[in-house]
């Protein structure tokens, strides 16, 4: 030195402090920029790796919905039916195990559950679709759409009804619609539970107005037509088939009709019609 003074000690004190901040509660060394940079790139590798686990669980979460959809399907145990013959064989068999009868988008969902293929009915014989524009689909030879293929194969069914009102096709005749009607009104009497004879009972009392114990003709007419009961239009059952139930329910031609003739009829006993 110039002065004569002492040479000057230059401490390295980055490279001599201890690793943990020196003795006696210092504070620590500023860390080096390429642990900085070291720990910025760890944060970045974590992070992607969370999205990644992220849409792998949504991947995982899609796949086990569609194999529980799969799985809750039932097996296709049966032969599919592939002739005109045989769809109609599948549908009398299936309406018949449907007493309360089926709408045609209930007949497409069964037999897609029970051969998990979507039902093509054929097209009736009578139809000319050819050379006919898509937005014109199928097209009657007078000019009468045909929108539904199904429709028009079960209405061409033997002993098979269909209700307009309703949209369904009932297995039996048209008085199979007056049964199942009656099976419904007294099923919202039960209220969810098994029907008894005292929900027919209860029904009845609603239907006799004059609290003589039995309907009368006018009665029995407003237990089918009237909106707080049946309600069935006069197109899905007329007038006579009204009366000719009538007439077969009073046998002793009283003009009135018991409980239990009602019950019987809509159980189909006693071969009633």
């Amino acid at each position: 030195p110039e002065n004569g003074g002492e040479p000057a000690i230059h401490l390295n004190m980055a490279s001599e402090a201890p690793e943990n901040g020196p003795s006696g509660g210092g504070s620590s060394s500023p860390s080096s920029p390429s642990k900085s940079r070291k720990s910025r790139k760890e944060k970045g590798s974590s992070s992607k790796m969370n999205n990644k686990s992220k849409d792998t669980s949504k991947k995982k979460l899609g796949q086990r919905s569609s194999d529980i959809y799969a799985s809750a399907l039932p097996l296709a145990t049966k032969t599919k039916p592939e002739t005109k013959e045989e769809l109609e064989r599948w549908l009398l068999d299936t309406l018949s195990q449907n007493p309360l009868g089926m709408t045609p988008s209930a007949v497409v969902h069964t037999f897609f559950q029970e051969f998990r293929e979507p039902l093509q009915a054929p097209v009736p014989a009578w139809v000319d679709d050819e050379a006919k524009p898509n937005d014109e689909y199928f097209i009657h030879t007078s000019r009468t759409p045909v929108r539904d293929p199904l429709k028009v194969l079960m209405s061409t069914l033997e002993g098979v009804v269909y209700e307009s009102s309703t949209n369904k096709y009932v297995m039996g005749d048209r008085h199979e619609l007056l049964r199942v009607h009656m099976k419904v009104q007294v099923a919202k009497v039960a209220a969810g539970v098994p029907v008894r004879q005292d929900h027919w009972y209860t029904l009845f009392r609603a239907l006799d107005k004059d609290g003589s114990g039995k309907l009368n003709r006018n009665e029995f007419y407003e237990f089918v037509r009237g909106e707080e009961f049946m309600h069935m239009t006069i197109g899905d059952y007329p007038d006579e088939a009204v009366w000719e139930v009538f007439m077969a329910l009073d046998d002793d031609n009283g003009g009135q009709i018991s409980v239990d003739e009602l019950v019987a009829f809509a159980d189909g006993l006693d071969g009633i019609l």
